[in-house]
């Protein structure tokens, strides 16, 4: 069974405009890699992944797109750290309020993207992700 209870997605329609929600009710893996390569870092920069627990600790979030995503959960006691990796800034949401993220906690190649994403998707589990970093 398939933990993720559903997906918003945040489409910008200009800057100064509302964003506006897009959610999909029991999302497949299908409509889950769809999001994520849909995503650019100005009009479809957010995709969150909700499990069914219903707590904020539970939601996944990649921003970014256009070949840069950060990963986190919504609380921010996870996030995707390349331990590597540099502090320098990277802009990955240029729309609205925008969002930078650390060169370490940003990635840019999106099957890696895609595989951590799809094992969260298949545990609602960030434990399950550590081993992935």
């Amino acid at each position: 069974m398939n933990p993720i209870h559903h997906l918003d997605c945040v489409e910008y329609l200009g800057f100064g405009k509302p964003g506006e929600l897009k959610r999909i009710q029991d999302p497949s893996w299908v409509d889950v890699e769809g999001a994520i390569r849909k995503m650019d870092n100005y009009y479809f920069p957010i995709v969150e992944l909700h499990c069914d627990f219903g707590d904020d600790e539970s939601v996944f979030l990649i921003i970014g797109g256009s070949g840069r995503w950060a990963l986190l959960n919504l609380s921010g006691e996870w996030e995707y750290e390349n331990p590597e990796g540099l502090d320098d800034d990277i802009e990955l949401w240029k729309s609205d309020q925008g969002y930078s993220s650390k060169e370490k906690n940003t990635l840019v190649d999106i099957e890696k993207v895609l595989n951590i994403i799809r094992m969260f998707f298949k545990t609602g589990n960030y434990i399950a992700l550590k081993g992935m970093i």
